[in-house]
């Protein structure tokens, strides 16, 4: 099992301990038998859940959405979310994408066995189809989870590198298929101008020197005015405090 604890690596351990025990002359030599290894999504129990010691992941991120209802996708659920900040920029270098271009979106899928039945998901996976809009230019599709048992859920990330950007919000658009041996539901991927949006960083005096220069409706006003209960009390003013408000707007 990979030290993060995201991440199963299917290979024989004692192989690898006796091999990595006798390789430990140069850094060359510890990476010889590992060509071809296959790191497999962890599978967990759903009362175990997917966020210990992830703080960030929870913090970086957007809300859920379901993608796929288990009623429609043959007991398989399928949701998805955003992923920001340091969290994204972690898992796209994980990727080989580059997390200084607004071009690259991450997201978290979470795959959820709820079959009403006792019965177990196999071949759980995501399949790139084509489609209109702007198609990402590289895109790296999770691994396969082999099985999924009852009540048992798996998080992988996708990446997705869009070959152009759109100030139309949800022009930018993957297309998948999510196939298990229960059926297949299609979803399409389209992340909103919010999450492509780089942040931009303004001192405190830069940021005051541009608001100076606004006019008309995009420019700064100042204005104060004085509530007064008359004895109606804090509830009556905050009731009354948007009239107000707009009063001094216009």
């Amino acid at each position: 099992q990979h030290s993060n604890g995201l991440l199963q690596m299917n290979h024989q351990p004692e192989k690898l301990s006796s091999h990595m025990a006798r390789q430990t002359s140069s850094a060359s030599s510890l990476a010889e038998g590992f060509e071809g290894l296959v790191m497999a999504p962890l599978v967990v129990d759903n009362e175990a859940g997917l966020g210990s010691g992830e703080a960030d992941m929870e913090k970086d991120s957007s809300v859920w959405k379901q993608m796929v209802r288990p009623e429609l996708g043959g007991g398989l659920s399928v949701k998805a979310r955003y992923l920001r900040g340091p969290t994204r920029d972690r898992e796209a270098k994980n990727m080989g994408l580059n997390p200084d271009s607004a071009s690259c979106v991450c997201v978290q899928i979470v795959f959820e066995n709820r079959r009403s039945d006792s019965g177990t998901l196999r071949r759980v996976r995501m399949i790139q189809r084509g489609g209109t809009g702007i198609a990402p230019k590289r895109v790296i599709v999770p691994q396969e989870v082999g099985a999924l048992k009852k009540d048992q859920m798996s998080a992988v990330v996708l990446g997705l590198d869009f070959a152009s950007l759109s100030d139309k919000d949800g022009a930018s658009m993957a297309r998948f298929d999510i196939k298990s041996d229960r059926g297949s539901n299609s979803i399409d991927v389209r992340p909103p101008l919010g999450e492509i949006l780089q942040p931009c960083v303004l001192s405190s005096t830069k940021f005051d020197n541009i608001m100076q220069r606004f006019k008309g409706i995009h420019q700064k006003v100042v204005s104060t005015f004085k509530l007064n209960s008359d004895g109606g009390g804090l509830k009556e003013e905050y009731k009354d405090l948007p009239r107000k408000i707009l009063k001094q707007c216009n």
